[in-house]
Order: structure tokens, then C-alpha cells, then sequence
């Protein structure tokens, strides 16, 4: 494991928030770091809403999108924040040794912060379709310390690592690829009402594993049970199920056998009924 140049930016950035929380001190620095994790999932939570609302198309409009809101938002929120805590902090000045200690609670609370951060968009990033930038954010040593004692994100983040690792970066190679052979037109049969009906009950599942965000698909075979892989569920926290419209629920496994590779998930809101099966011979 060496040294690699995301490490140096690391290092950079925890430098920068030394100096920065230390003249902002603990209670400011709080406000503001809080302010902005509020606003950034906020930003998640809002951001299909705002591209269903203006029907926007293509993969790169809605990352685009859901990134700048996420941005805007977490900006609102870092100012709340800031309005927030500075009164605290003057208070604090006013006080002989109160200041003080402030200054270098908030020079250990930001380098721990940034730390933080810093992980969670490794974690975001590492499944980015773009070899590069996902090849050296593994072998980044700062950040596989960080994930290797680190506890899995939150659920409620799981909506902003979706966002993130969504988003479509460029190609290096683009325009460089060789041409590849013409789709096969789709035959008849994927037009049927019964693989329609089937789709529309198809529920993408994920959760947080190892090194990033883990997905799978499962159907509904019950009132709010979901059948999936037992390895897409494995060794994760913050499960949650998405719907055919997007909409996203909170789901806990209830049944797991990694021999047969099946897993049940318990979808308390899960409001679609269970899909139709029939037994067929070869």
C-alpha cells in the first residue's frame, strides 16, 4: 500500500481544516460541518423529486441536477449554520480560557470531519464507472485505514451515496473506442403484458457493504416480504428497497441462506402485490 496523490489531497485538506477550526473553534465549526450534512440530504431527498417534477431525461441531466442541488443546499445549510454558531463563539471569546480551548476543539473536531467526509465520498466514488479515478481511490492508504475502522454510513445517507455514485464522468478514451456491432432489435416477447406486469413489481434492492454500495434486485412474494439474493444482501447495513417509480423504503432482512443464496426482506410500506407465478416444463 503506497502513498498515492488522493492521499496527498487528503492530507492537504486536513491541514487547511486545522487551521480553519481552530479560528472558528468547536461550537462554530459544529454549526457549520451540521449544517451542511442537513442540507446535503435534504438535497437527496429532494432531488427526484425536483427531476420527476420537470420530467428530465438522461443519466447525465439528472446527476447533474441532483448534484448541483445537493450543492446548493448543503451551501444553505453550512450558512445556516454559521448564523448559528457565531453567536456561541463570541460568547466563548469573552471568557479567559474559553476561547482557548474552543479554538483547538475545533482544530481536532474539523481534521476528524474532513477525515469523515473524505471516506464517505472514497466510499461514494469507488463504484464510479471511470477505472481511474475508482482504481486510485482504492489504493489510496489514507482512505482503506479509514474504512477498515470506520462503521458503516448511516441509512439516511444512502440516498446521497446514490446520488454520488451515479454520477457519469467523463471517459478519458472517449471517442477512441472502437465501434462495436449494431444492437439486436428486442423480440416480441418482452412486450407481453405479463413480463410488463412483472417488470413493474421488479424492486432494485441495495445496501452498504464492503468498499461501497452493493445492489441486487428481488419481487414482492407477500404483503411486504421481498425476495432477493442472499449475496446481495450479505454482510450490509442500511438495506433499502426502490419501486419501478422510484420511490425508496427502508427494508430489514428477515431471512437469510447463503446456501441456497436466498434472502427474504421485511418492506413495512411495500404497498405492490406479490407477483404471479407460474411452474413451466422445459
Amino acid at each position: 500500500m503506497r502513498f498515492t496523490l488522493i492521499d496527498l489531497i487528503i492530507l492537504i485538506a486536513v491541514v487547511f481544516a486545522i487551521s480553519s477550526g481552530y479560528r472558528r473553534g468547536f461550537w462554530l465549526s459544529l454549526a457549520q460541518y451540521a449544517g451542511l450534512v442537513l442540507g446535503v440530504v435534504i438535497g437527496a431527498t429532494l432531488a427526484p423529486i425536483v427531476i420527476r417534477a420537470f420530467s428530465l431525461n438522461g443519466a447525465a441531466i439528472q446527476s447533474l441536477v441532483a448534484i448541483m442541488i445537493l450543492i446548493v443546499l448543503g451551501t444553505i445549510g453550512s450558512s445556516v449554520g454559521y448564523w448559528v454558531g457565531e453567536p456561541i463563539r463570541l460568547r466563548l471569546l469573552a471568557q479567559p480560557r474559553g476561547g482557548r480551548v474552543d479554538s483547538f476543539a475545533g482544530a481536532v473536531f474539523s481534521a476528524l470531519a474532513v477525515l469523515s467526509v473524505s471516506w464517505f465520498l472514497g466510499l461514494s466514488l469507488a463504484r464510479i464507472p471511470s477505472p481511474p479515478l475508482s482504481a486510485a481511490i482504492q489504493r489510496s492508504a489514507i482512505l482503506r485505514g479509514l474504512d477498515g475502522i470506520a462503521p458503516r454510513p448511516p441509512a439516511f445517507l444512502a440516498r446521497v451515496e446514490t446520488i454520488i455514485a451515479g454520477v457519469n464522468f467523463p471517459s478519458a478514451f472517449s471517442g477512441l473506442e472502437p465501434v462495436g456491432p449494431s444492437a439486436q432489435p428486442l423480440p416480441n416477447s418482452i412486450n407481453t403484458p405479463g413480463v410488463q406486469a412483472a417488470a413493474a413489481e421488479t424492486l432494485k434492492v441495495q445496501g452498504f457493504g464492503c468498499g461501497g454500495i452493493v445492489f441486487g434486485s428481488g419481487f414482492p412474494v407477500g404483503p411486504g416480504m421481498v425476495l432477493t439474493n442472499a449475496h446481495v444482501v450479505a454482510g450490509t447495513q442500511g438495506t433499502t428497497v426502490r419501486s419501478s417509480s422510484g420511490r425508496s423504503l427502508s427494508a430489514r432482512v428477515v431471512l437469510f441462506d447463503p446456501e441456497r443464496d436466498v434472502a427474504i426482506l421485511y418492506v413495512p410500506r411495500l404497498a405492490l402485490p406479490p407477483l404471479n407465478e407460474a411452474s413451466a416444463q422445459a
